[in-house]
């Protein structure tokens, strides 16, 4: 079996590649923009780091029930949501600057789901052509 066999598409890498970048320079404007602490690119590289290590640690389980192509996409698509599960943060303020700003339940992850598949219909149209 040669490495192309056990590879996805070319083609499947370079969009899941485009949306990493994407999400990396979204989380980096989001984190100066909104001055954020604690959701910056060294959270997204720590969430990213300990989500290989966990694939890496079920990969000997996972290869005897996944074929090794689809386990190699799985890999792609586990580096996308570890880079762009805090693509979006949104806060409610109080007038009260001693109250510390809070995230309207659900409102973040709604808008991160809508622009993360916005910029994938838009690479899936890039690359169609």
């Amino acid at each position: 079996m040669n490495g192309e066999e056990k590879q996805p598409s070319q083609l499947f890498i370079r969009a899941c590649r485009e949306i990493e970048n994407f999400a990396l320079a979204e989380v980096k404007k989001e984190a100066q923009t909104k001055k954020l602490y604690y959701h910056n690119l060294n959270h997204v590289y720590g969430v990213k780091r300990r989500a290989n290590i966990i694939f890496q640690s079920l990969k000997p389980t996972l290869i005897n029930k996944i074929n090794i192509k689809e386990l190699n996409r799985i890999y792609y698509l586990l580096n996308i949501c570890a880079v762009a599960h805090d693509l979006v943060q949104e806060f409610s303020f109080s007038i009260d600057r001693k109250q510390r700003r809070e995230r309207p339940v659900g409102l973040s992850e709604t808008l991160t789901i809508d622009k993360l598949i916005a910029r994938i219909q838009q690479i899936e149209r890039e690359l169609s052509v």
